[in-house]
């Protein structure tokens, strides 16, 4: 049984060179309380079409519940938003890599998390474009 709205495994971004390649080459773009640092690459025939990683400062959130938690709705607003990546990517041929990096000093309700994530969706689009 497939999900349809899951965020699969693949959609991870887990390789140790492409994240140093994000930081050295990549853009940023900025929507408190999330940092989002991207790099689109023309796409490759590859068929997913965006990886994402997530990351939560252990020096502002000394506790792991709270950076846990903090990156499981930052997972979770990318999973729901996900329909607008791939549109994003399609319209344009790409194939996106980035990085949500939360920078807020105290800990955020979901909706402000998901607001700030579609508010870099949406900024995306417009520097994709």
């Amino acid at each position: 049984m497939k999900r349809t709205f899951a965020l699969p495994r693949d959609n991870k971004l887990k390789s140790i060179v492409t994240i140093s390649e994000l930081f050295n080459e990549g853009k940023s773009q900025f929507t408190y309380p999330i940092k989002m640092v991207y790099s689109v690459q023309p796409s490759s025939g590859r068929l997913l079409s965006f990886k994402v990683a997530v990351s939560v400062p252990k020096k502002l959130f000394k506790k792991a519940v709270d950076r846990n938690t903090l990156k499981r709705r930052l997972r979770e607003s990318v999973r729901l938003n996900q329909a607008s990546l791939h549109e994003i990517c399609q319209s344009a041929n790409i194939s996106l890599d980035f990085m949500l990096i939360f920078v807020g000093k105290e800990m955020t309700d979901y909706q402000q998390i998901d607001k700030a994530v579609r508010s870099l969706f949406e900024k995306l689009t417009r520097n994709v474009q």
